[in-house]
């Protein structure tokens, strides 16, 4: 990110050395040792990067949906079996006081 002296806007990119060394089929070096990215290929790396990760993103959505129902699933059970202790406990106490 660099302001640009003529237009007083603000520029994004890349610096070629330092993608370079990530992805050096994404730069280029002329014969005069200069380099330069070429963009067409980062945008379509970054959007293969970008449908992997939303996959990756929908499938743990997916997982923790199934989390949330498997928990509420047994919070249901687990009321359920207190609601059933509490009765065994007043039948017992009902006893004792016999």
């Amino acid at each position: 990110t660099a302001l640009s002296p003529n237009t007083e806007r603000i520029e994004f990119g890349f610096i070629a050395q330092e993608l370079e060394k990530v992805f050096p089929e994404l730069v280029d070096t002329d014969n005069e040792g200069f380099k330069s990215v070429q963009y067409s290929k980062v945008v379509a790396l970054l959007t293969e990067a970008l449908k992997e990760e939303t996959h990756k993103r929908e499938m743990l959505e997916q997982k923790n949906n199934a989390m949330e129902e498997q928990l509420n699933s047994l919070k249901a059970e687990n009321n359920q079996q207190n609601k059933e202790i509490e009765y065994i406990k007043n039948i017992l106490e009902i006893k004792a006081n016999r």
